[in-house]
């Protein structure tokens, strides 16, 4: 769980978040604050299409442990299993850090996961079927 001056850092006037956009291509006014836990996550749009802005300050996450889940990521993409893409920045980079006075900041970006959205009134005959749909083939692991 992020630290809450951290949080308070990261969120004020969407500055950080500002800071990033600078690397990825974006429909100006999309920017939209998501959610906040042990990173920042914010969505936005380009050319219709929705992506997630995912950032942490350096003392939350370091680049060896991003770099480690985006390395995952594309284990799973590659033995087609659905899992998210990280997106290229403008500077072909997957991770992008943005320094500021407290410290750096690393960010990714992902496309919108597809699929249906499953909320809060979720019965237990769909949890164990939808267990049942996304567990690991047994190729993969």
């Amino acid at each position: 769980m992020m630290k809450l001056s951290n949080m308070v850092k990261g969120l004020s006037e969407d500055y950080i978040a500002k800071s990033f956009m600078q690397h990825w291509e974006h429909d100006e006014g999309s920017l939209m604050f998501w959610r906040a836990s042990s990173n920042f996550v914010y969505a936005f749009e380009h050319k219709q299409t929705r992506y997630f802005l995912r950032f942490s300050y350096q003392q939350e996450s370091s680049i060896e442990q991003i770099t480690g889940e985006l390395a995952f990521m594309e284990y799973l993409i590659s033995n087609d299993y659905p899992c998210v893409a990280p997106v290229l920045s403008v500077n072909g980079k997957y991770i992008e850090t943005v320094q500021h006075p407290e410290g750096a900041y690393f960010a990714v970006v992902f496309h919108a996961a597809t699929g249906v959205g499953l909320d809060e009134s979720i019965t237990k005959v769909q949890c164990e079927d939808w267990g049942e749909i996304t567990c690991f083939p047994a190729s993969v692991i």
